[in-house]
């Protein structure tokens, strides 16, 4: 009897008051109009299909409600594929999929992580496109929300990452 009260209790609290947000992701083609036109920065989540890490950031990271409120805040948020074979254009600049002996790599992606290809890696680009920070490897939720809000609010212009992270709260 326990367990159906506790169960229909969060059921019907989870429906009252959602707190659950999702982040907004965007197609790469819309991002950069975006960030012009609504001033936000750009985070750009850089994976591959076979990356275990970047599916276990999807899984844990970028569903926590703190994550997902500063980032649909803040950002024009877009997950791009650094092994997709469509070509995009990016700044004017048109990039494509490289072939390689033992896979391929896509030319923006190789650009974004100045040819460090790892995954994940999340990398923060300001209002018109341009890298600020690439930030390679896993994340956990809180830190990742630090990671996001240090940029969010341009502390990395004016405070020291490590006393930025000292004096972090949601």
């Amino acid at each position: 009897m326990n367990r159906v009260f506790f169960l229909l209790l969060f059921c019907l609290s989870a429906k009252i008051n959602p707190t659950f947000a999702q982040v907004q992701w965007t197609n790469i083609k819309d991002a950069e109009a975006l960030a012009a036109k609504t001033g936000k920065k750009i985070m750009i989540k850089t994976y591959t299909n076979w990356c275990g890490w970047c599916k276990t950031m999807d899984k844990s990271t970028f569903p926590d409600q703190h994550v997902s409120k500063v980032l649909n805040d803040n950002y024009i948020s877009v997950q791009f594929n650094a092994e997709q074979k469509e070509g995009i254009t990016w700044g004017g600049v048109p990039y494509k999929i490289v072939q390689t002996g033992s896979g391929s790599y896509h030319e923006l992606a190789a650009k974004w992580l100045n040819n460090k290809l790892t995954y994940p890696t999340i990398v923060i680009l300001d209002e018109k496109g341009v890298v600020i920070q690439a930030i390679p490897g896993y994340r956990k939720p809180f830190e990742f929300e630090q990671i996001i809000a240090y940029f969010a609010g341009n502390f990395h212009q004016k405070m020291d990452w490590g006393k930025f992270q000292e004096e972090y709260k949601h």
